[in-house]
């Protein structure tokens, strides 16, 4: 399974999640090397790759070479999007930048091979023409921002921080409070919210990818 999310904090909060679940995982945050690994794995595989974008650009540009990547590949790994609701309609932008990329004839030649674009309740599928073969994406979409939900349930706590936005809010727990390690203060936050509806949703989102190799 692939997971793109946009930033550093993302990645350390879902990388505690897969630890949580006892799974192994490998973070990269080069384009290069993701690339790599779509020809090493496949949906029958528990590898899992999170892919740090640093930057919600760099999501869409992942996510649409993935897609061209994997135009020749036999079996598909699960690929998930994880963003902030703060976007916008995550999940609509999502479909139009695959869809636009998609018929873009430079990058499907002949025009005719160019991948029909699904939308689904939960996820977008790449319905590619040859050999009938379907690329699922899954979409999450964090309520408001990951930041601002961790600052809000830690607010009290670390009242002397309150006027901070939400990213520097956690930056300034994590160097005075963690001596640095964010591995470590994203493990103990996830432990201690994990009774939080969005946390909960979250983690019931990656279970259900991880469970179900075949999910519909």
């Amino acid at each position: 399974m692939i997971m793109v999310c946009e930033g550093e904090n993302d990645t350390y909060f879902i990388g505690s999640i897969l630890k949580s679940l006892g799974i192994e995982y490998i973070i990269t945050e080069e384009l290069r090397r993701l690339y790599s690994k779509l020809r090493e794995i496949s949906r029958k595989t528990d590898d899992v790759i999170i892919f740090q974008a640093n930057g919600k650009k760099n999501v869409y540009k992942a996510i649409n070479r993935i897609v061209l990547e994997l135009k020749h590949q036999k079996n598909f790994p699960k690929v998930a999007v994880v963003l902030d609701k703060n976007h916008g309609d995550v999940y609509n932008e999502i479909f139009e930048k695959i869809d636009a990329f998609a018929k873009t004839p430079c990058k499907f030649h002949p025009k005719n091979t160019a991948p029909k674009i699904i939308k689904k309740s939960n996820r977008i599928e790449v319905q590619y023409k040859k050999g009938n073969r379907i690329l699922k994406i899954y979409v999450h979409e964090i309520e408001k921002s990951l930041e601002s939900n961790i600052k809000n349930f830690l607010k009290e706590e670390y009242h002397e921080y309150f006027e901070f936005d939400p990213h520097d809010f956690i930056n300034a727990v994590v160097n005075n409070h963690f001596n640095g390690d964010k591995r470590k203060f994203f493990e103990e936050v996830l432990n201690s919210m994990e009774k939080e509806p969005w946390v909960v949703e979250f983690k019931n989102f990656i279970k259900k990818l991880l469970r179900d190799k075949n999910e519909d």
